[in-house]
């Protein structure tokens, strides 16, 4: 709900929820400086909301309302500031068990709108002194990649890195 400074966080759309002690009826008009087309509040006995169905990027906004009055109620604008912030990726890595000289599947998990790539690094905690690095594509959240490489009997470490975009933050 947009009050003024709210702070939203993606992939959420922003809903204006407007108010009124009068008890207007009519519309309230959400001008599309700020958005790609016009928005209406649809007021009854005072309140309605109207969904922002929109895709916004994480930055900060500026949404005004234009309410035009009526025989018994003069016109009326107001100005909202609020922000849209960058979501947790929520990453989750998990290897099964891999069996000496067999291949094995990396397994990324995020929030199951994130599209993108995901970068992950297994190290020996060994000292086998060379780490695999592979870089793959996470579609809908999901990223799975088989490495035919072998590894040496061990204990290993599986980290994941998402650079972060105009929608998630940066995770490891």
């Amino acid at each position: 709900v947009l009050d003024e400074d709210s702070t939203i966080k993606n992939p959420e759309n922003p809903v204006v929820k407007v108010s009124s002690a009068e008890g207007l009826w009519g519309e309230v008009i959400i001008p599309s400086a700020a958005f790609s087309k016009d928005y209406n509040v649809n007021l009854q006995e005072g309140s309605g909301t109207c969904t922002i169905d929109e895709d916004l990027p994480a930055g900060n906004y500026t949404c005004s309302l234009y309410y035009p009055g009526g025989s018994t109620y003069d016109s009326k604008d107001l100005t909202i500031d609020f922000a849209v912030n960058k979501h947790d990726p929520n990453l989750t890595v998990h290897v099964d068990d891999v069996i000496e000289n067999d291949p094995f599947t990396v397994k990324v998990r995020a929030d199951e709108s994130l599209n993108g790539e995901v970068t992950y690094l297994i190290k020996s905690r060994g000292g086998d002194p060379i780490p695999i690095t592979r870089s793959v594509k996470i579609v809908d959240g999901v990223a799975n990649s088989t490495l035919e490489t072998y590894l040496n009997p061990g204990t290993y470490s599986v980290s994941a890195y998402f650079d972060g975009d105009d929608y998630f933050e940066e995770s490891t």
